[in-house]
């Protein structure tokens, strides 16, 4: 069924989006030892990535879904908030301090809007489609839902992306 291209493209863009924040992280303040909260809270990340990917070929569940994972994506994010507002006396030179500002600013700016934005959106499609399955499945309008999170798939990595290259360019300079 062709209609379900579009969720295996927003799959990618979800994936995309939320590993490259991840490796960022990996590599600007996640240090030894480990925080196991934090550890753990990716570990659900990925559960959840895995049951949102299997949920392609049923958009009820992909939404669900799709709003379970942003729910653990913003407890991951407060854990990631905090632990780096811990570090910040680690950052101490101008280069440090604007990549600890940009790490933050981007921080707080993801677990103030993307995630809970996601998290309403999906969960207000999983309600739609719940509520009116003949419009939404049987009428195909859950391709409208689809598009419009790919779009702000798209518009997350438009965002991402050079946010990514000013972050790799400071970290040359740590």
């Amino acid at each position: 069924d062709y209609g379900h291209w579009i969720y295996i493209a927003i799959a990618f863009l979800i994936f995309i989006a939320f590993w490259s924040q991840a490796l960022v992280h990996v590599m600007s303040f996640i240090s030894w030892p480990l925080e196991f909260i934090h550890n753990f809270l990716y570990f659900l990340v990925i559960i959840a990535e895995v049951l949102m990917f299997s949920s392609i070929t049923d958009p009820l569940r992909w939404h669900a879904t799709c709003a379970i994972f942003f729910f653990i994506s913003g407890l991951l994010y407060f854990a990631d908030l905090r632990l780096l507002k811990s570090k910040e006396k680690l950052f101490v030179t101008e280069s440090q301090k604007a990549f600890y500002g940009m790490n933050l600013r981007d921080q707080e700016f993801s677990f103030s809007y993307l995630v809970p934005i996601g998290f309403v959106f999906s969960l207000i499609s999983a309600a739609l489609i719940a509520t009116y399955p003949d419009t939404f499945i049987a009428g195909r309008w859950h391709l409208l839902l689809g598009g419009i999170q790919a779009a702000a798939g798209l518009a997350a990595l438009w965002y991402l992306i050079p946010l990514f290259k000013k972050r790799i360019a400071l970290i040359e300079f740590l």
